[in-house]
């Protein structure tokens, strides 16, 4: 891939380990711009993207040809080449998960390049870690932020959760910049509510995303476990997702008696998810830790109206208590199945949280994502 031979033109290398359809939309975007090169680097093709087998994630035909995947997760020649050699050109790390990624944040880092890095994180046990600075990842990620810190860059993060997490970790206020995910909006499809026997008098429940411990479905299967009994007749939840708790969950749901209740759809593609969220009437997060789930804006971009959990990073970012959406405790069953009780019984309340959640949302246009990289970039340029 060629350097950046225009003095016209922004020339921007991102490299991540994987496609994600937030980050195709972003980018995309990006790419459209009169002003920008943009070149994608993935270690993953899309079909490989571990825990989330995506299989309809490729940008725009004409942008194809500065789309490069399998890029070596150890050491790849092209990329450290880029980062040695290429004095012009931005580059747009996204996390450090693999070696490649330290590898090339280290190198960028000591000869001072332009630099974007974007990050969901910090985890809760990266944090723990801090003071245990004599461990070797503990001396490479002081010395990443190190390097950071004193170099020509911008930390982006999602949302505040993050943000008070990086600032602990030792990156500088000064270089931290909010840019959160954004989602392409859906279409709603009818056929949806009859698939599942969900007629408009019903309300429709959705939850979705990996079945996994942290994002609280058992403590949704027991919080619909303790409704009252006339509401149970009055709306079903949709469950969408795969991971390592979905036979666990399916136990649960019978356990619970919940089965006339409650269904299940597997992993399903953006656009088809993104559909559900279009036609159902509440979306539910119950959460006990996600960083950045971009459901929470899909949910919003429809006028949704939402119930999240207080570790949902999205919800607390975007969400006000009673006026947008309810953000309730985590890990607490009564807590959660009050506020769906609420919400199923109040279609007034329902649609208030709606059209406020799309007002909130609306502050955040894909433009805007848009114009904070490349006026990132160009500060980085400086």
């Amino acid at each position: 891939m060629s350097l950046n031979t225009s003095q016209d033109k922004i020339a921007i290398h991102f490299v991540h380990a994987a496609p994600t359809p937030h980050n195709n939309y972003l980018l995309d975007a990006l790419a459209n711009e009169s002003n920008v090169m943009l070149y994608r680097h993935y270690i993953f093709s899309p079909s490989m993207v571990p825990g989330r087998p995506w299989k309809k994630m490729g940008a725009g035909e004409s942008q194809k040809e500065k789309i490069r995947y399998n890029v070596n997760k150890y050491f790849d020649v092209g990329l450290l080449k880029l980062a040695l050699f290429d004095r012009s050109s931005v580059f747009f790390i996204v996390g450090w998960d693999y070696p490649i990624l330290v590898l090339l944040l280290v190198m960028i880092g000591l000869r001072k390049r332009p630099l974007l890095v974007w990050d969901d994180g910090p985890t809760e046990e990266s944090l723990s870690k801090i003071n245990k600075w004599w461990q070797p990842k503990q001396l490479i990620k002081s010395f990443l932020i190190f390097l950071i810190n004193r170099g020509r860059s911008k930390y982006f993060y999602t949302g505040q959760l993050n943000k008070v997490g990086f600032i602990r970790l030792g990156i500088k206020e000064n270089k931290l910049e909010q840019l959160p995910f954004f989602v392409k909006p859906g279409v709603k499809i009818e056929n949806i509510r009859t698939k599942h026997n969900c007629l408009s008098s019903k309300v429709l429940l959705l939850a979705g995303g990996r079945l996994a411990k942290d994002k609280g479905y058992d403590v949704l299967l027991e919080s619909i476990s303790l409704l009252p009994f006339d509401l149970k007749s009055k709306f079903k939840l949709v469950l969408i997702g795969s991971g390592p708790d979905k036979d666990l969950l399916n136990s649960l749901v019978q356990t619970l008696n919940l089965t006339e209740l409650v269904d299940f759809v597997d992993w399903a593609e953006q656009d088809l998810f993104a559909s559900y969220i279009h036609t159902c009437d509440i979306f539910v997060a119950p959460a006990r830790l996600d960083r950045f789930p971009t459901t929470i804006v899909a949910a919003m971009q429809a006028s949704v109206a939402i119930i999240a959990t207080d570790k949902v990073g999205s919800a607390v970012e975007f969400l006000a208590n009673g006026k947008t959406g309810f953000v309730i405790p985590s890990n607490d069953p009564q807590a959660l199945a009050n506020s769906i009780e609420t919400l199923i019984r109040n279609s007034d309340l329902r649609k208030e949280f709606g059209e406020s959640a799309y007002s909130t949302i609306n502050e955040w246009p894909l433009e805007r994502g848009v114009k904070l990289i490349l006026d990132s970039a160009k500060l980085c340029l400086k």
